[in-house]
């Protein structure tokens, strides 16, 4: 699976032009789970305010959701949570958009 992400990692930094539909069939519930696994377990809580460890205390069936919505078409990507932070200059703030766990 992980090759696969990179191929098409590869594909679409040559060819920008190039429009990707659906990648929803490359990932399984490994996949799903290792991109999981990634996570800061520790970063800030989207508008759901569902932390990692409340995905991780029933993470099987949570991943099982997610990827028959995946599968079937049903995923909606979700809100994103908005703070705006410092720049860097201290000149003015830029925008941070927090995901939530789906």
């Amino acid at each position: 699976m992980e090759t696969k992400l990179i191929q098409i990692a590869e594909k679409a930094k040559d060819s920008p032009q190039l429009v990707f539909h659906s990648l929803a069939h490359l990932m399984d519930k490994v996949c799903l789970e290792r991109s999981f696994r990634k996570l800061r377990p520790g970063a800030a809580t989207g508008i759901d305010n569902r932390s990692y460890s409340d995905y991780e205390q029933d993470l099987s069936a949570n991943i099982h959701d997610l990827h028959q919505r995946l599968k079937s078409g049903r995923y909606k990507a979700p809100d994103i949570r908005r703070a705006w932070i410092p720049k860097g200059d201290g000149e003015g703030q830029r925008p941070l958009g927090i995901s939530v766990l789906v």
